[in-house]
């Protein structure tokens, strides 16, 4: 079912996304998969756009594209692509190519948001038949220099005494073991997805 407008390559119709992608998964209906919208990428604006026929590569920046996929598998929209996909361009399909960040997509649970203060934003999903969690670190703010963002294991429902390995799923590495909380600097406009294991 959609949730609402239209949505194009706008980085302020992505950030008004964000509450309306929160609300859709928090009160699940069987039978029923809430859906924000196509995504606008590749080649879009062939035959009809917001500003009328305008055919165009989005105009979603590399750091905006992250953005709105991390939303999108977080979040487990369906992944309709609005875009001429013989004419998608090679950064689009490398992130339509991740595995493991398509994985959150298709393979998690009790998808949520769990932050949103001051332009920062986290969500969280659970794996099924695991204890792992999937999390997205999300920076609206127009700043020069990434911000820092912080969770406490604990707000994942996670052990706070134990240790956790951090995998990077945009980049494929890992980035080590950690206790208690995760940081991790996120670029403006930008998003980064990991999984959390034991």
């Amino acid at each position: 079912a959609r949730t609402g407008f239209d949505f194009w390559d706008v980085w302020q119709m992505l950030k008004v996304g964000f509450p309306v992608a929160a609300k859709a998964v928090s009160k699940p209906q069987y039978g029923f998969w809430p859906d924000l919208d196509m995504l606008p990428i590749g080649k879009i604006g062939i035959k009809i756009s917001y500003k009328g026929p305008e055919p165009r590569i989005s105009r979603f920046t590399k750091d905006e594209l992250h953005t709105l996929f991390s939303l999108w598998y977080i979040s487990r929209m369906p992944l309709f692509i609005g875009g001429h996909l013989p004419e998608t361009d090679a950064t689009t399909i490398e992130l339509l190519c991740n595995k493991e960040a398509l994985e959150v997509n298709r393979n998690s649970v009790n998808n949520r948001q769990i932050k949103f203060k001051n332009a920062i934003i986290i969500w969280t999903a659970d794996i099924p038949n695991s204890t792992d969690k999937y999390l997205a670190f999300f920076n609206q703010w127009e700043t020069k220099q990434p911000i820092n963002i912080k969770v406490a294991f604990q707000q994942l429902g996670l052990d706070s005494t134990a240790s956790y390995k951090v995998r990077d799923l945009w980049a494929h590495k890992d980035l080590g073991s950690f206790k208690n909380e995760f940081s991790h600097p996120v670029i403006a406009h930008g998003a980064n997805m990991f999984r959390i294991s034991k």
